[in-house]
């Protein structure tokens, strides 16, 4: 290999690691402020136009599903890429993979509370209409018979309260969660234990502060 291309592919790894830090980085602050994410994603739900029912259960056929433990999931894609732990709550963690989804690579986010797999997202980066509609494709097959899905305003359900949407921000994103987890079904004493846990740690912040005048 020449010098040339020893430099580019330096370069190009460097690159890819500090965009990875920098990723992953973003997304600590994402979920350790607080559990307004969840809360947003929740109210998201309540929100919508109209149910889409299926008589299949979400995530059903998948590779993993509901209620999935974290070893079952390591056992499946083996060890991910970044971990966090006790980001909010006690007993929660979040494993991040890259996968694909649709002949789509896609980033994964796989969210457990006891132990317990709750809430999977996906995110798909820079992708066009084109593959858009082919995604959307392939969810109207699995879920809705064929049914054309709006999903800019509606929502897909099952019978067990499994509830799959789809957001677009910066990127275009699918969100398969079960509000019969665990974690939903305590979310108001989690938001509790989240605010106490915010003021303690502005008090310690306050207290320290004070120690250093």
């Amino acid at each position: 290999m020449n010098l040339t291309k020893r430099v580019k592919k330096l370069f190009f790894k460097q690159k890819e690691y500090y965009f990875s830090r920098y990723y992953y980085r973003q997304l600590i602050d994402k979920y350790t402020t607080n559990i307004a994410t969840y809360v947003k994603l929740l109210n998201a739900t309540s929100l919508a136009v109209y149910n889409q029912n299926t008589n299949k259960n979400i995530l059903e056929d998948s590779t993993v599903t509901f209620k999935y433990t974290i070893s079952q999931t390591k056992k499946i894609y083996g060890e991910p890429i970044y971990i966090i732990e006790n980001h909010v709550i006690n007993e929660m963690s979040i494993l991040f993979y890259r996968l694909k989804f649709a002949n789509e690579r896609v980033k994964c986010e796989f969210h457990f509370y006891k132990n317990e797999l709750f809430y999977i997202k996906y995110i798909f980066s820079y992708i066009s209409d084109k593959q858009k509609k082919s995604i959307i494709n392939v969810l109207e097959g699995k879920y809705l018979e064929g049914k054309k899905f709006n999903y800019k305003m509606n929502i897909i359900s099952d019978n067990n309260n499994n509830k799959l949407l789809i957001t677009e921000d910066s990127h275009f994103n699918i969100d398969f969660l079960s509000l019969n987890s665990d974690f939903f079904n305590s979310i108001e004493d989690l938001k509790k234990q989240n605010e106490e846990k915010q003021i303690e740690s502005q008090l310690k912040f306050i207290n320290q502060m004070a120690k250093n005048l």
